[in-house]
């Protein structure tokens, strides 16, 4: 499996996330941090996880590949939209670090395009 794709509804827009190989790198580039040392440091510090959550879920829409800035992409949003949501985006990214062949409700597993 090289990597897993879901929609997921974030306020009013249907946005496609993807996790793969490139997600943490990705982040990486984006945040200048190492995403699961902050995915762990949400256990010491909940407060974390709401901007954990919009950093992910930027970097898992493709948004910071494709050159919008963060504060652009999140801009679209309510405030609670990408939090509502973080749940269902943060399963995705779990469900590829996992390796796990259970499909998340509605992701679809896609394949390595080269």
């Amino acid at each position: 499996m090289a990597g897993i794709i879901k929609t997921v509804t974030v306020g009013d827009k249907d946005i496609k996330f993807e996790a793969n190989g490139a997600t943490f790198v990705l982040y990486q580039q984006a945040f200048g941090k190492d995403g699961l040392l902050e995915i762990q440091s949400v256990e010491k510090e909940p407060t974390k996880s709401l901007p954990l959550a919009q950093e992910f879920a930027y970097v898992m829409s493709g948004a910071y590949e494709k050159g919008i800035g963060f504060v652009k992409w999140l801009s679209q949003f309510g405030v609670m939209d990408v939090p509502n949501s973080a749940e269902e985006i943060f399963g995705v990214l779990m469900q590829s670090l996992n390796g796990n062949d259970e499909p998340v409700k509605n992701a679809t597993a896609v394949e390595d395009e080269q």
